[in-house]
């Protein structure tokens, strides 16, 4: 589940953690979850949607905006491949129009084999200017099956998606019995409080989809994260973020949920790692590039040694090659075992590798 603009908004100044997101706080605290680093701010879903879906990190093609038009111009492996060929069924779901940042294509090229947008959500209620959750919440579970291949489900929601300024028809005693901060002027209050509205139908949906999950006798594994921080650029600069961090700085929350359970534990990682992340949970078996990512994310200073979302030069050749579907593991099967350390980064089993393709541009 690819959750609109979820964020923790206890990470501003003035909002306490008891204010907001009840259920992912309670689930969260029984399962895997942590802070997410995405590539896009207040915009950009399909970014952090595309490394989501094929595990490569948008930081090894600078300049690139649009992904779904930019590289996803072919087949290309990644998550959903991955499990097509171990027999999974794979379902995109979301309630807009399917050609809208040219996900019908992309999305196919990804490995989609079905695609459910707004076409197929008829008559469902909406919550201020888009679908409401729960009627995202719906489509998922009926979409479950009990019986036949096992299938992955990928869902995409909408309501919590700006503009804030003008939300429609909501319960007018729910958003006026939201909590604000005092330092906030008028629009910052009104855009705060109409995202906030949406953001607790969202923690709602979320513990109605886990309650299900949970009480299901197929094994079923859910992943929730959030694909940015909303757009709230005038609330941001009033009140400030706890850790004097600005908007971009911030990540977002995700969590990992077994139906079989699962030992609490708290993991920073990056949307591009999460397709490794989420196969290791479910307990599928990663194709070589994934497994490599699923190796070497132990060390996140070894393959992000600048500090920030630039990874080590020799795996940005490697996922240049995936984009590409020239990856073969092949030579690369030492760089399973990774790095101990950030000291030990020089010494990294990734080899070196030269990309044919970025040759005369290099000249």
């Amino acid at each position: 589940m690819q959750s609109e603009s979820f964020f923790d908004p206890a990470r501003l100044n003035g909002v306490t953690a008891e204010q907001s997101l009840p259920n992912f706080r309670r689930l969260a605290a029984a399962s895997a979850a942590g802070d997410l680093r995405v590539p896009t701010f207040a915009g950009g879903t399909i970014r952090t949607e595309f490394e989501m879906l094929s595990g490569v990190p948008l930081a090894a093609f600078p300049g690139v905006e649009y992904p779904y038009f930019e590289l996803v111009d072919a087949p290309m492996p990644g998550l959903m491949r991955t499990l097509v060929e171990q027999g999974y069924r794979t379902s995109v779901i979301h309630p807009n129009d399917a050609a809208f940042w040219n996900r019908r294509d992309a999305l196919s090229r990804l490995g989609a084999q079905r695609f459910l947008a707004l076409a197929d959500f008829d008559h469902a209620p909406k919550s201020g200017l888009f679908v409401a959750d729960s009627a995202l919440t719906d489509k998922v579970l009926t979409e479950l099956a009990d019986d036949g291949p096992p299938q992955f489900l990928f869902a995409i929601s909408m309501e919590a998606h700006g503009p804030y300024e003008v939300s429609p028809d909501l319960d007018e005693d729910l958003l006026a019995a939201i909590d604000l901060p005092e330092a906030l002027d008028e629009y910052g209050a009104r855009t705060l409080r109409h995202f906030l509205y949406h953001l607790a139908n969202a923690d709602q949906e979320l513990g109605r989809l886990a309650q299900h999950l949970q009480q299901r006798k197929r094994p079923t594994v859910l992943l929730f994260y959030g694909d940015h921080l909303p757009g709230l650029h005038s609330t941001f600069a009033q009140l400030g973020f706890v850790d004097g961090q600005g908007p971009r700085e911030q990540p977002v929350p995700y969590l990992i949920l077994d139906n079989r359970g699962n030992a609490p534990r708290w993991e920073e990682t990056r949307s591009w790692m999460l397709p490794a992340v989420l196969l290791e949970a479910a307990g599928v078996e990663p194709d070589a590039y994934l497994a490599l990512v699923a190796a070497l994310r132990r060390d996140q200073a070894a393959l992000l040694p600048a500090g920030d979302n630039r990874p080590e030069p020799r795996f940005v050749e490697l996922a240049r090659l995936r984009v590409r579907d020239e990856f073969d593991l092949g030579e690369f099967a030492t760089a399973l075992t990774a790095p101990e350390s950030a000291a030990s980064a020089s010494a990294s089993p990734l080899p070196e590798v030269v990309d044919e393709a970025a040759e005369p541009a290099a000249n």
